[in-house]
């Protein structure tokens, strides 16, 4: 895929899934500490979302959570 071709640059998911990178490397991890406590603090952690919006944090969650990284109980919707 790539944005010079027409029948890719019309939509927005494409064009949207290839900002993803640029996204993913401007992240900033220390942005989040602030939940951790309060997340740790329940009784478990509920994810909802669409497709990959939910499938990969939910996997790396419930992966950190195996490797008890981050030991909570995940549920997804």
């Amino acid at each position: 895929m790539n944005l010079n071709e027409e029948k890719y640059s019309k939509f927005a998911l494409i064009r949207e899934m290839l900002e993803t990178p640029a996204i993913i490397r401007s992240f900033d991890p220390r942005v989040s500490e602030r939940f951790v406590k309060k997340i740790r603090s329940k009784k478990g952690l509920f994810l909802t979302g669409e497709g990959s919006s939910r499938l990969f944090p939910a996997k790396r969650a419930i992966s950190s959570s195996l490797k008890k990284e981050f030991l909570i109980p995940v549920i997804t919707g």
